[in-house]
């Protein structure tokens, strides 16, 4: 228990412990967080599946819509080298998505 206790007071002292509910993207920057990366500090998930688990990029904004005429056709990111243009990439043609929030 004292290995832990100090592992931990170690870890606290000389790390960050808000990285670790802090969502990263597929390049490893953490949104809200890593240099160029402070106005986008939502994450989102271009097709919430197994599948596409990593096609993640990080947003200024999460989509949010009420009606299918109020879907948004593009989303403010922050490209990666899983989605290379936000245009195009991500995915509001699904119905469902899924958005984390940075630490708040």
């Amino acid at each position: 228990i004292g290995g832990m206790i100090f592992i931990s007071v170690f870890g606290y002292q000389k790390g960050n412990p808000l990285l670790l509910a802090t969502p990263f993207d597929p390049d490893g920057n953490a949104c809200g967080e890593s240099p160029g990366f402070k106005e986008y500090p939502y994450i989102y998930f271009v097709r919430p599946s197994s599948e596409y688990l990593f096609q993640t990029v990080c947003v200024k904004q999460c989509p949010n819509w009420n009606d299918e005429k109020d879907k948004p056709k593009s989303v403010e990111c922050k490209p990666n080298s899983k989605v290379k243009k936000c245009e195009d990439s991500i995915g509001l043609d699904t119905v469902s998505y899924t958005h984390l929030r940075a630490h708040e």
